[in-house]
């Protein structure tokens, strides 16, 4: 089960991620642990959760050239919105 919590109060964004990550196999289920939260200071933070099926945001968002293209909250938006529409493709993903 994943659970989000974000709160907003005057001039304060508050978020929690967790980071259990759950590792399916055959026959088995396994927990670990991975990273879901991607801070950019004074701009936002991105966070993943659920299941990952092949997510992998945050090796993008910290790729070379990549990272540099972001020192604005426009500019992260912008990064997203790429990662989502021209690499990870959620629509064109068969889920089962």
């Amino acid at each position: 089960m994943t659970v989000v919590v974000t709160l907003t109060v005057p001039g304060l964004i508050a978020m929690t991620v967790d980071s259990a990550v759950t590792l399916q196999f055959e026959n088995r289920r396994e927990y670990t642990k991975g990273r879901k939260a991607y801070p950019y200071e004074g701009m936002g933070c991105v966070t993943t959760w659920g299941a990952r099926d092949g997510n992998r945001i945050g090796e993008f968002l910290d790729k070379p050239g990549v990272r540099e293209k972001i020192s604005s909250v426009d500019d992260l938006a912008e990064q997203v919105n790429v990662y989502l529409t021209e690499w990870y493709k959620p629509r064109e993903l068969v889920l089962s």
